[in-house]
């Protein structure tokens, strides 16, 4: 349906625009305190919008019209954003205390662990999930991988 491709595109547009902030903001802040190296900004920049096109090829290619590139894209936008958000934790200790406080990193740590322990199983239980039947009879498995799912788009906004 089209109303997910438009979700989907405009969380690819937010999350874009996030990313850029957070990056100009590292930016503008490295002029002052020489605090963060601008190759780790730049690479961690790189490193979302390889993610946020990862959510673009999921809104193009929807689940039952063809799967295996939606699943490719899910793939990308998954684990690119975990990358992300370990690569901005680290932005954010590095930054402390010009840019960051200390109890915000330490949030943001735990988000970034969260995310690295649900991205497991949530490729284990797309691996199981038969997407060939319209009806998934396996309503447990489906539960859980998007539940999964659902833990890491939450740790993507942190």
């Amino acid at each position: 349906p089209i109303h997910s491709c438009l979700y989907f595109s405009i969380h690819t547009f937010s999350g874009v625009a996030t990313m850029y902030t957070r990056y100009k903001f590292v930016e503008k802040l490295n002029e002052a305190t020489h605090t963060v190296n601008p190759r780790l900004n730049h690479i961690t920049f790189y490193v979302g919008l390889i993610g946020c096109m990862g959510m673009c090829v999921v809104a193009s290619f929807q689940e039952t019209v063809i799967t295996s590139v939606h699943d490719i894209g899910a793939l990308i936008a998954f684990l690119f954003g975990v990358i992300y958000i370990l690569l901005q934790s680290i932005v954010s200790y590095m930054s402390v205390p010009h840019g960051s406080s200390l109890p915000l990193c330490r949030v943001r740590m735990v988000i970034s662990i969260i995310s690295v322990v649900a991205v497991f199983p949530m490729i284990i239980c797309a691996i199981y999930v038969n997407h060939s039947d319209p009806h998934w009879e396996s309503y447990k498995e489906v539960l859980i991988n998007n539940t999964i799912a659902g833990i890491i788009k939450m740790c993507f906004r942190h």
